[in-house]
């Protein structure tokens, strides 16, 4: 796989770096300063981190259309033009090479890559371009190993989680059929004493019965005793 990404190079573009090194970096893929999905443009970081006029041109170059973009949060990622006439204002030929009209870089862009077509692609390298070009392999790829090693431990993680949420779920099950078995057991319980409590009032209630029917019977037994002893 290509080392030289788009991280790559905006990782670069944080430290201010060489016209030459950008252009090897775009050399090795010119796709590293095409317009992500999500996030800013390596003109963005470019501009914010005060990059040189001459990289900020050669990422035009590569890719005209990031002139135009705004981000997804225009208070983070601004219009580039806007932002640098706010943070950069003091700098008239940034200013100039932002004002551009997006037709003219289309045509620079062009001619660049007409350019690099024509060129043979095995140049000599000085010493000083050779191990620019060697430190920027070795941050490459010390940028996918950190990468690689992050993805990893997110899906570790990842899976601690569906692990947890599977327990958190079965507890939460558990929990569920324990509270069900306790509330039916004390419905249980409840429909046991109703009807304990039940019987007992009936046979409160026939005692009390049987008890005034057994006065009742004694009032007559003893008023018919009056009634004969009158006679």
């Amino acid at each position: 796989p290509n080392l030289m990404t788009s991280r790559v190079l905006l990782s670069t573009l944080h430290n201010q770096p060489p016209v030459k090194v950008i252009q090897f970096m775009l050399e090795l893929n010119p796709q590293a300063a095409a317009i992500p999905k999500h996030g800013p443009t390596a003109l963005q970081i470019a501009i914010q981190y005060g990059a040189s006029v001459d990289v900020i041109v050669c990422l035009l170059k590569a890719c005209p259309f990031a002139l135009l973009v705004t981000g997804s949060d225009e208070a983070q990622f601004p219009c580039p033009l806007e932002y640098a006439k706010i943070e950069r204002g003091d700098e008239a030929d940034l200013i100039q090479v932002l004002s551009q009209s997006l037709s003219y870089w289309m045509t620079e862009s062009n001619k660049n890559r007409s350019k690099q077509g024509g060129m043979v692609r095995q140049k000599r390298l000085n010493p000083v371009e050779k191990e620019e070009l060697n430190n920027i392999k070795v941050i490459a790829a010390t940028i996918l190993k950190a990468q690689k090693r992050q993805t990893e431990a997110l899906e570790v993680h990842r899976h601690e989680l569906k692990a947890t949420e599977l327990n958190k779920e079965a507890l939460l099950k558990e929990l569920e059929m324990k509270q069900q078995h306790h509330f039916k057991t004390q419905l249980v319980a409840l429909d046991m004493k109703e009807r304990a409590m039940r019987h007992k009032n009936r046979s409160m209630e026939r005692r009390i019965i049987k008890s005034l029917e057994a006065s009742k019977n004694h009032r007559s037994e003893v008023d018919l005793r009056q009634e004969g002893a009158l006679k």
